[in-house]
């Protein structure tokens, strides 16, 4: 009797509030869940999607999970159990199905710490490896996003991270550089103001100030490549800590902050929301999905389960409670979800390619089953695709392999291998020698780990060597956890999840594949000057604030050019002078003094 009485009020605390006042509000790019009503919905998603627009228009890379959901509370009594941390009024959560922006409240006083999520999204989906400091940092330089006439500007002054400056101790450099997602620092409160506040000041310096803004692309770049963060400081600014922290605290007095300026407006959608009513089931789904991200997993369960209770027929919880039980690492519970689901007749391709991805060895026959299914219902899912070849070539059955595989348009640095020798050992048991050969090569090409490379040798010197169909071809032991390890439950669900480098891809070009390095893309903006030809290369110039910016057009034909002059044919030399954006890779030439690789140059409208 007791067990029931405490059960039933555990349900009751964890059933949304007010569940019939639960509203959904829809847009191109976003799906907010609130219990603050209609008006304040429309403005909210309305004003995300002027942010998503600007960003998209001045800032590089794209979120690639759609829609943002965003989940925000009526009050502190409604966000006080979802809340995942002491003191934060909105949170942003990182998960294999979605992005989730958590908010506290919902109104205009609340847009700063909207866009200050917004910006840790855009940083994760940019592939940046960012340490916590600075992408909090740039989260709160962002956070201050206001129209000023036909301009955007960001950076202006935060007066509470000022006030936080002035009345307490401040954090030793080298500690606040070393900060990570769980130190004290940054989840306790009486350590986070502080620390925030430290993080705005030192990105603000390093992003905005004269004397530190030209290297900071270099800064950057260091940090992608693994270098400490005290040690990139060194090596792009010329300083040591000792220095840069009493230009830091030089810096706190400053009367006036250099701001970030875009020719660019935040531009109302043409489009409304589509308002409707989020019922019982969808709100309660939702809420315990976030459950589920912020760690409290069993409060999570028992919100399943009482709504499955309740819709004993709905596929959706059943697969909720699937992607639940494998992020606690129960994988048989997950299949036993996942196949209840599938008896319900789902119609979510990415659940049976998760499910799929579960099962291995003799469940083969039935992986490939799913993953038919899978592109039946979205024929355009890569990773169905790519799994189904593989599963295929482990059943022998070479031609149905061969014909899945060489339907795909990439492949990751880290899928290669598996891809390459699946298909070169396929060619070879149909006969295609050269083919096989050529798909050999490749393995051979993109090979990093030890396993890999000793297969991709044996089977390439056996084809080049022997190669008759006749011959038993080496036996290979082909690694396959790239392409069959389940989706991104295994991925960071905490709030503002660490930021991956995005893998270089395999891409065909003209038939045949080639590796595209997907780097982090920057931006910078000025005067086109010149264009200096040096035979099949040149260099771009552009002045800005009588400082000259040199970049390298290395291939033409990878150059797109956007704006009032797309279709400009450039010569070489003097240029009229125009205002420009340019997209780069931040990849620095010393033969030619170009500090990255020309990929966009958009003519800004005069």
């Amino acid at each position: 009797m007791h067990l029931r009485i405490a059960l039933g009020l555990l349900l009751a605390c964890l059933a949304p509030a007010d569940a019939d006042e639960w509203i959904k509000a829809r847009s191109a790019n976003f799906e907010l869940y609130t219990t603050n009503g209609e008006k304040r919905a429309r403005e909210a998603v309305l004003f995300f999607e002027q942010v998503h627009d600007l960003f998209l228009r001045v800032r590089s890379g794209k979120p690639t999970l759609e829609p943002v959901r965003i989940i925000a509370f009526r009050n502190e009594k409604e966000y006080k159990p979802y809340r995942p941390g002491e003191f934060a009024a909105a949170y942003y959560l990182a998960s294999e199905l979605r992005d989730t922006i958590l908010m506290s409240a919902l109104g205009s006083e609340s847009f700063p710490v909207a866009v200050h999520e917004y910006t840790h999204l855009w940083l994760k989906h940019s592939g940046l490896k960012l340490p916590p400091w600075l992408n909090e940092g740039l989260a709160d330089i962002h956070s201050t996003l206001r129209q000023q006439g036909k301009q955007v500007v960001i950076g202006h002054p935060m007066t509470g991270r000022l006030y936080t400056l002035n009345r307490h101790k401040w954090i030793a450099l080298p500690r606040l550089l070393a900060v990570e997602q769980d130190s004290p620092e940054y989840n306790e409160r009486d350590r986070a103001g502080i620390f925030y506040a430290q993080s705005w000041l030192l990105t603000h310096m390093l992003y905005l100030s004269d004397a530190y803004r030209p290297n900071f692309g270099r800064f950057v770049s260091l940090l992608q490549d693994g270098i400490p963060a005290e040690k990139a400081l060194q090596t792009a600014y010329g300083k040591e800590l000792q220095q840069v922290q009493k230009e830091l605290e030089t810096y706190a007095r400053s009367t006036s902050l250099n701001s970030v300026w875009f020719n660019a407006r935040l531009v109302k959608p043409s489009e409304q929301p589509v308002i409707s009513p989020a019922g019982p089931l969808e709100s309660g789904m939702v809420l315990a999905e976030l459950l589920g991200l912020l760690g409290n997993r069993a409060e999570s369960t028992v919100s399943y389960q009482e709504l499955l209770r309740q819709n004993p027929d709905r596929w959706e919880i059943e697969e909720a409670l699937a992607r639940l039980r494998f992020r606690s690492g129960d994988n048989n519970g997950a299949k036993e979800h996942f196949s209840r689901a599938v008896a319900l007749k789902a119609t979510n391709a990415r659940l049976y390619l998760d499910y799929a991805r579960l099962l291995t060895g003799e469940d083969d026959v039935r992986a490939v089953m799913l993953l038919k299914r899978a592109l039946e219902l979205t024929p355009g899912l890569r990773d169905a695709r790519l799994l189904l070849g593989l599963k295929l070539f482990n059943l022998r059955r070479f031609n149905e392999a061969v014909s899945e595989l060489s339907q795909l348009r990439e492949v990751s640095k880290e899928e290669a291998p598996s891809f390459f020798l699946s298909l070169a050992y396929s060619y070879f048991e149909l006969g295609r020698r050269e083919e096989a050969i050529r798909a050999a090569e490749k393995a051979k090409q993109f090979a990093v780990k030890p396993y890999d490379a000793d297969a991709a040798h044996r089977l390439a010197a056996f084809l080049n060597e022997a190669g008759h169909r006749s011959s038993p071809a080496p036996a290979i032991e082909v690694e396959r956890a790239a392409a069959t390890r389940p989706a991104g439950p295994a991925a960071a669900t905490g709030p503002h999840a660490p930021v991956r480098p995005a893998e270089p891809a395999v891409e065909p070009s003209g038939g045949n594949l080639r590796v595209v390095h997907k780097r982090p893309i920057e931006k910078t903006e000025g005067v086109f000057e010149r264009l200096d030809c040096l035979g099949q290369k040149a260099v771009l110039v552009i002045e800005r604030d009588g400082r000259r910016t040199r970049l390298l057009v290395d291939d033409p034909g990878q150059v797109s050019i956007k704006g009032d002059h797309a279709t400009l044919n450039l010569a070489c030399g003097p240029q009229k002078p125009r205002p420009v954006v340019i997209e780069y890779l931040p990849q620095p030439d010393s033969g030619t003094g170009a500090m990255g690789i020309v990929r966009t140059l958009i003519f800004v409208k005069e």
